[in-house]
């Protein structure tokens, strides 16, 4: 019976050990969708999606600005964006509810 109980807490130890191992590349819940920073005078749009491709999108008075297709990652607290034209870039970020800090940007979440 002693034996048996060591082999379940082992089990369950085990079980606990990889469960609670966690990837840095996984994605925080909430995360993917499309993301919105207003200012004055400029929209930035972002999309993440979950094949972690995503989009930017600046538009000034209605007419695009800028735009940049990328792929990205999370490592730790840093965002990771890969653009096409191989351009890497990193941002610290946090996540709360529907806003995401991306340095000192902040977007808010548009539901769909």
């Amino acid at each position: 019976m002693r034996c048996i109980s060591k082999l379940l807490l082992s089990l369950l130890i085990g079980t606990f050990i990889i469960s609670s191992c966690k990837n840095d590349d996984d994605v925080p819940t909430g995360f993917v969708g499309l993301w919105v920073n207003k200012t004055d005078s400029v929209v930035n749009t972002l999309t993440l999606k979950s094949d972690k491709s995503g989009e930017w999108v600046a538009t000034e008075k209605g007419l695009i600005a800028g735009k940049a297709n990328f792929t990205w990652r999370i490592k730790g607290n840093l965002f990771i964006s890969k653009y096409d034209d191989g351009n890497e870039e990193s941002e610290t970020y946090s996540l709360k509810e529907d806003t995401l800090y991306l340095n000192k940007s902040i977007y808010i979440k548009q539901l769909n």
